[in-house]
């Protein structure tokens, strides 16, 4: 645990970890592994308001649980869970591997530490509405039907089965 502790405070003291900090968090995600586990933190995006945030994280096939924390300069504070099952995690950014990074310690509700890092990432996209999976499924349909039309009556149709199909969507 010295070793990691040492570490944490060689990268977050290093002139090259300068260029991050909590700002580096702004719409941004945290791709996340601790004790084994690896996930998002802030599927949505970070929103940092008075140095405080609130989101979620998903780890493998977990439901998202919670998240609370603070961030100021490089150093960022967080809990995980729901009381009593809480973890908390204490860590610094820094830049490394061309990189934003930040790394640290975390307390399980028994307090026994483990180390955790993270890596800021862009958000992910979000996944298209029902309305546009529909219309694009109503629009490849429409081509794959003209490719197989061998008239203007049938080719009128696939027109005619496009506009019902786009209708029928959300």
């Amino acid at each position: 645990m010295r070793k990691l502790v040492f570490l944490v405070a060689l990268f977050c003291c290093s002139t090259q970890a300068m260029a991050v900090d909590c700002s580096s968090l702004a719409g941004k995600s945290l791709q996340v592994s601790f004790n084994g586990h690896t996930g998002l933190l802030g599927p949505t995006g970070i929103t940092l308001v008075n140095q405080s945030f609130q989101t979620t994280v998903k780890l493998g096939n977990e439901a998202p649980t919670p998240v609370k924390g603070t961030c100021t300069g490089r150093h960022i504070q967080f809990t995980r869970g729901v009381a009593p099952n809480t973890q908390s995690y204490d860590g610094w950014m820094f830049t490394a591997s061309n990189s934003q990074q930040m790394a640290g310690l975390f307390a399980n509700s028994s307090n026994v530490k483990f180390g955790w890092y993270a890596t800021i990432v862009p958000k992910p996209p979000a996944p298209p509405s029902p309305s546009t999976v529909c219309k694009d499924l109503c629009h490849k349909e429409r081509q794959d039907c003209h490719q197989d039309a061998d008239s203007s009556q049938q080719h009128a149709a696939c027109t005619a089965l496009y506009n019902t199909c786009v209708n029928k969507c959300p």
